[in-house]
């Protein structure tokens, strides 16, 4: 654990709790943990949530009607959770009273060529997985592929809209980093799922398992 030195100590002060501003080379030393638990030690307070104007609403409600992203004019002045919160507040749910986000309801649209549902499924047989987390409590389906090969990661991030990667350090000198490609939102998974289905072979079962799941749950958004 390195120590934090009386300058370190001075630009944390300075410099929280605006977002997106913590220095990196504090980052860098001591961790994003390590630094939000030295702040909260100091007694630091972060900076109060923007009030809500009457513009914002109807972007968040345009959102969720639409199941459409939430837009880049919303999300610099709200955060993802602060969206969430405020959708509830405002009485925003679907049928069965639960606050969906728009990822969640975002259907798969993009268009695939046979080869490409092949190729997707060798990988998603051989490198993938479709899986359950419980996220908060509440069950949900997802999809993710590991491989030392970045190219073949960015293939899926480039054919799958909404999909995201990241980057794991390698543990050891002798291995190599490797790239996770993640698929979530219950509806987008359905749909995906759904087209890799004839080719899947490995992951044959999973991924009915997880048509049946997501078709059962969201049965009112899929009709």
């Amino acid at each position: 654990m390195a120590i934090w030195t009386e300058e370190e100590l001075a630009l944390l002060e300075e410099r929280y709790p605006a977002p997106g501003k913590l220095p990196v080379e504090l980052l860098a030393r001591h961790g994003v943990r390590a630094v939000y638990a030295k702040a909260h030690k100091l007694g630091l307070l972060r900076i109060q949530a923007n009030e809500w104007t009457d513009d914002d609403e109807a972007l968040l409600r345009r959102a969720y009607v639409t199941f459409a992203p939430y837009p880049p004019s919303l999300l610099e002045r709200h955060s993802r959770h602060c969206c969430h919160a405020q959708a509830a507040r405002l009485g925003i749910t679907d049928v069965v009273g639960r606050t969906l986000s728009p990822r969640t309801l975002a259907r798969f649209q993009a268009e695939l060529s046979p080869t490409d549902l092949a190729y997707m499924a060798g990988i998603i047989d051989g490198e993938g997985s479709i899986y359950y987390t419980t996220p908060g409590g509440r069950p949900r389906v997802e999809m993710c592929a590991v491989n030392t090969n970045k190219e073949v990661i960015d293939w899926l991030h480039d054919k799958v809209p909404g999909s995201c990667v990241y980057y794991r350090k390698p543990r050891q000198p002798t291995h190599k980093p490797s790239y996770i490609w993640y698929l979530r939102g219950a509806l987008g998974v359905y749909d995906l799922v759904g087209l890799l289905l004839p080719h899947l072979i490995i992951k044959r079962e999973a991924a009915q398992d997880a048509i049946a799941f997501i078709g059962n749950r969201y049965r009112s958004y899929l009709e």
